[in-house]
């Protein structure tokens, strides 16, 4: 069968404009494969594209409304957007719940993608489709996200400053991370201090913008996510804990129940099978 490589030209005007195809992406990071089957479950069309926005506007912005399965992952957010304005039907599968793909010996990007499809067209189910959250409510996450990382790495410059001089016969006294650098300066002999002054800047460094994004998620729990709100009043709980919270919870109205909140976070012991002998 002659595969076409250009997914905008699967019809044409003498042709029928068919109801219902369905596409399977497998995205990549610098390529993405695809698959199109038509009504009857043929594979039609099959190729790649760079996954950018301009190639992927290129090759879906001009097709007819198409169900479209992709994996949840790193550009899954951005793709699933796209693909929406462009008036697809996307269904962002559950990557650890599709374990035909994830798991199979013959595993190849265009198998991937023609299996996305026939799930999709089969079943939209078999795939457990998620919801991603909002573009906005993404960038947000990023910037907690952003903070978590500056911390880590001053804690492991911490690490490695008091690390770095016990060997030498000196332990530095407990105190409080921003005021590590000053406590260093003040307690370091000479020799010591040349050799941890490039990791206390970096100390330092990191926790000025630790602040920066404290301040910006504070912002954002005041003046974008009042739900926040609520959550601030127990006790231990600040800004950065019940905005994490919120943009990770992001559409409530997707759980019929509360209790479903805390099996979404993990907070459900792993079931096993029941075996009957």
């Amino acid at each position: 069968m002659k595969r076409k490589r250009e997914l905008t030209n699967h019809s044409n005007k003498n042709s029928v404009t068919p109801k219902r195809w369905t596409v399977g992406i497998d995205l990549g990071d610098q390529w993405s494969r695809y698959c199109v089957l038509n009504e009857e479950g043929e594979a039609v069309e099959e190729g790649r594209f760079r996954t950018t926005p301009g190639a992927l506007r290129k090759h879906f912005a001009g097709s007819e409304p198409m169900r479209i399965a992709i994996e949840a992952g790193t550009h899954s957010l951005w793709v699933s957007e796209h693909l929406r304005q462009f008036g697809h039907e996307v269904l962002v599968a559950n990557a650890r719940e599709i374990r035909a793909i994830t798991h199979s010996d013959s595993k190849s990007d265009q198998l991937d993608a023609e299996k996305l499809a026939r799930y999709a067209r089969v079943d939209p189910k078999i795939l457990h489709p998620i919801a991603h959250r909002s573009m906005e409510m993404q960038r947000s996450l990023n910037v907690i996200r952003a903070r978590d990382v500056l911390a880590r790495m001053r804690t492991m410059a911490v690490n490695a400053v008091r690390g770095l001089v016990k060997p030498c016969g000196h332990r530095l006294p407990l105190c409080s991370t921003e005021s590590f650098a000053g406590r260093c300066r003040a307690d370091l002999p000479a020799e010591l201090l040349d050799i941890a002054e490039p990791l206390l800047k970096q100390i330092e460094l990191a926790t000025a913008q630790i602040t920066l994004c404290d301040k910006r998620i504070e912002e954002l729990a005041d003046g974008v996510y009042h739900e926040t709100k609520a959550l601030r009043q127990i006790p231990g709980v600040g800004a950065l804990t019940a905005l994490t919270y919120v943009l990770t919870v992001a559409d409530k109205r997707r759980f019929s129940q509360s209790r479903g909140v805390g099996c979404y976070l993990g907070f459900r012991p792993r079931r096993s099978p029941v075996r009957r002998f």
